[in-house]
């Protein structure tokens, strides 16, 4: 329950908690984990009170114990921090007070997390010495197909500082993993030879002609159809963020067993997770 209407909506993640705020030059949080369990490292998401929103990422958030590692986001783009990401180590049902200020670098978070794509700035895919660029945005052109070389690692990867995994752009429409021996973020500097095992890690799983990790599929009379057919696709990147990243793709007209469907595909990554 909020106390304060200033503060209207909170994103739950993870676990079920409650967040209450109130006070005014600094924000008071109370996080309130309603399980039975005792749960670690928990992001609790913040939504700022105007008085606090600001340009630079310099906040401190405590208990008077504890100073809380945190990120911050600018959801509605209007070029002011209007979240913060605080991760909390473990979290019980014992409620949590948390005290939000303005004005320090203290505890500001390293990246955990990134969502990219990159794609060739060059319309000839197929170049050895081509060049890519970072999309945040983007109508995915209709001659990236597989094997096209329109994407770096062939679409969308998202990475924690545990593992990474990737999406095909192209008709296998289907999800991969890479398995992870350093925390750093790495996936957008590596070269295309990631199915033998790097210093940073691997491709760890051959998908072939399964569903990989994962994939929309339709089933009917014994079969399944992947998302092989559409009029556009469409992605984009949601936010990134130190605690948690994000992007959306929607692909447009898939035709299936006789229907047409739209399919939304929204995917987030947290630190410190496999997930």
């Amino acid at each position: 329950m909020f106390k304060n209407l200033e503060i209207q909506l909170l994103i739950l993640v993870l676990v079920p908690f409650i967040i209450t705020c109130s006070g005014n030059s600094s924000q008071q949080v109370f996080v309130e984990f309603s399980g039975d369990d005792t749960v670690d490292n928990v992001i609790a998401e913040i939504p700022l009170k105007t008085s606090l929103q600001h340009t630079e990422c310099a906040y401190s958030v405590s208990n008077n114990e504890i100073k809380f590692n945190y990120s911050c986001d600018d959801t509605d783009q209007n070029g002011l921090v209007d979240y913060l990401y605080v991760q909390i180590p473990t979290l019980s049902s014992a409620q949590l007070e948390l005290i939000v200020q303005r004005n320090s670098l203290e505890n500001r978070s390293v990246d955990k997390t990134q969502v990219f794509l990159l794609a060739s700035i060059d319309d000839q895919y197929s170049l050895s010495d081509k060049e890519f660029e970072f999309k945040t945005d983007v109508l995915i052109p209709d001659d990236a197909t597989e094997k096209s070389g329109y994407a770096h690692m062939e679409g969308p990867v998202w990475e924690s500082n545990k593992v990474g995994y990737r999406l095909y752009l192209d008709k296998r429409s289907r999800m991969d993993i890479f398995g992870k021996t350093v925390e750093a973020l790495v996936l957008d500097t590596v070269s295309t030879d990631y199915h033998q095992i790097q210093d940073w890690g691997a491709d760890v799983l051959k998908v072939g002609t399964s569903l990989g990790l994962g994939a929309f599929s339709a089933y009917q009379d014994g079969k399944y159809r992947v998302i092989d057919n559409w009029t556009s696709r469409h992605f984009k990147i949601l936010q990134n963020t130190p605690h948690k990243s994000s992007f959306e793709l929607i692909w447009r007209d898939w035709e299936v067993f006789d229907k047409t469907l739209t399919v939304t595909m929204k995917v987030e990554v947290y630190a410190d997770h496999h997930y």
